[in-house]
Parts: structure tokens; C-alpha cells; sequence
């Protein structure tokens, strides 16, 4: 019962509940008549930033897989690199609103955080 609540904990409410903060935030920018405001950057973000809190949990908590081993390796080599696409292309419109804004610092925060974190694993022989 315990492994059931567990794998529905990690791979069901927590991508749901990522899915609402979205929706959510989508909203609140219609509703605060953001100009162009920036649907698919955020969408990217959360995905990247998602998809790391599912790593960790599965890592955590769960039984590794194959599945998850994929996950990874798409959030160490691509989402970097996505993540600095992101960044560099809400450089200009980062003034525009506060969603600009987090969505450029936080796809810059990523796009820098992780290759420095792997490296820093693979100086210590940790990883």
C-alpha cells in the first residue's frame, strides 16, 4: 500500500501539481494583461525544473530506472542548452514584466547551476 501511495505521490500529484502551478501563472498573466507574455519559456522552465524535483524524488525514494536514467541525462546535456536559449532570447524583454523577468533569471539560473554542479560531482569523484 506504502509503494503504491509513493509511486502515485512521485509520478502522478507531483507532475499534476506542476501542471496547476502553470495553469495557474498563465492565468495570473492573462489577468494582469502581460504583454507577449512568455507561454512557452515558461513552460520550458517548468519542465526543466520539474523534471529535476522528479529525478531527486525518484532518486530519493523510488526505485531507479531506465526511464529515469533518460530523464537525467536530458537534464544534464539539453536542458542546459535550452535553458541558455531561453535566457538569451528573454534578455531583451526581461523589463517588460515580472514573468519575463523570473523566467529569464531562473532559465539563466539553470543553464549556469547544473553543468557547474556536474563538474564540481566529477572533480570529487562523486558522480
Amino acid at each position: 500500500m506504502i509503494n503504491i501511495l509513493l509511486w502515485m505521490g512521485i509520478h502522478v500529484f507531483v507532475p499534476a501539481g506542476g501542471v496547476l502551478a502553470y495553469l495557474i501563472m498563465l492565468k495570473r498573466m492573462k489577468k494582469e494583461h502581460t504583454s507577449c507574455p512568455p507561454v512557452r519559456s515558461l513552460l520550458l522552465v517548468f519542465a526543466s525544473y520539474g523534471g529535476v524535483l522528479l529525478v531527486l524524488l525518484t532518486a530519493l525514494f523510488w526505485k531507479w530506472s531506465a526511464l529515469a536514467s533518460f530523464g537525467a541525462a536530458y537534464l544534464v546535456l539539453g536542458a542546459p542548452l535550452i535553458m541558455g536559449a531561453v535566457a538569451y532570447m528573454q534578455f531583451p524583454t526581461r523589463v517588460l514584466s515580472k514573468y519575463h523577468s523570473l523566467v529569464y533569471r531562473l532559465a539563466l539560473i539553470y543553464a549556469i547551476a547544473i553543468p557547474v554542479v556536474v563538474l564540481a560531482l566529477r572533480a570529487f569523484n562523486l558522480w
